[in-house]
């Protein structure tokens, strides 16, 4: 039934618990798995910064974070038999995973229900709300 599936991954419980969910389809379907974790633009006054703006100290402080995330996911994902890669991307959660996930013909997108705390959420918007709305193929939100 699914044969790609993309996790999104931030480190967070529910992350965590999307982990877990999709690999016990993909173990049950012998889909190939890929983890997916977009390191996040900061704030600015005005929008985000760039990459430019961050300067090269700044952009490698998220990068590791994002490695640090995958780690962890490869970590977690170590005791079940599923086939998985591991991706680090960098801009608008959101949009980044419908893209990727688009680009790369996933059949299903497994997110978290929450990353952020609440009144990041409010001023941000939800990655899987907006995941939910915008994906080309089914989407799961895990609580």
């Amino acid at each position: 039934m699914y044969k790609k599936i993309l996790v999104a991954c931030d480190g967070s419980l529910y992350a965590r618990k999307a982990i877990e969910v999709s690999a016990d389809i993909a173990q049950r379907y012998k889909s190939e798995l890929t983890v997916i974790t977009v390191i996040q633009h900061p704030l600015n006054g005005f929008g985000m910064f760039s990459v430019e703006e961050l300067g090269p100290e700044a952009y490698e402080i998220l990068k590791k974070k994002g490695n640090n995330i995958i780690r962890e996911a490869k970590e977690q994902l170590k005791d079940h038999d599923v086939n998985s890669n591991y991706v680090l991307e960098y801009g608008n959660p959101g949009d980044t995973i419908v893209r990727y996930a688009k680009k790369n013909s996933f059949d299903l997108i497994v997110v978290g229900s929450h990353g952020y705390g609440e009144i990041m959420a409010h001023m941000l918007g939800s990655v899987s709300d907006r995941v939910n709305h915008h994906a080309h193929c089914s989407v799961l939100i895990v609580r």
